[in-house]
């Protein structure tokens, strides 16, 4: 999967979208929405927990948090990529 700035040069536009859900992602008329996602201190570990329940419960699907985080890791190669989605607002450290 391309990363966020590849996806930007080719004519994807990229909004914060609203609404209440991390997990309401769209793809419609060449603009990707994306939640507003604020990073603390803590996050990695929160959302290391929650992937390693999803990952060692075999009662849990579908996988939201490894789901996410797999396709934020894709959008994020370079500090350009996350200057791209900070100034589109949709992260925040």
């Amino acid at each position: 999967m391309p990363n966020a700035t590849e996806l930007s040069e080719a004519g994807v536009s990229f909004n914060g979208g609203d609404t209440t859900s991390l997990f309401d992602i769209t793809f419609e008329n060449g603009l990707m929405k994306i939640p507003y996602f604020e990073a603390f201190g803590y996050t990695k570990t929160f959302l290391r927990n929650f992937i390693a329940y999803e990952q060692q419960s075999y009662d849990v699907l579908p996988t939201y948090f490894s789901d996410y985080v797999t396709f934020m890791d894709h959008l994020i190669d370079s500090e350009k990529d996350v200057n791209l989605l900070r100034q589109k607002g949709i992260i925040e450290n």
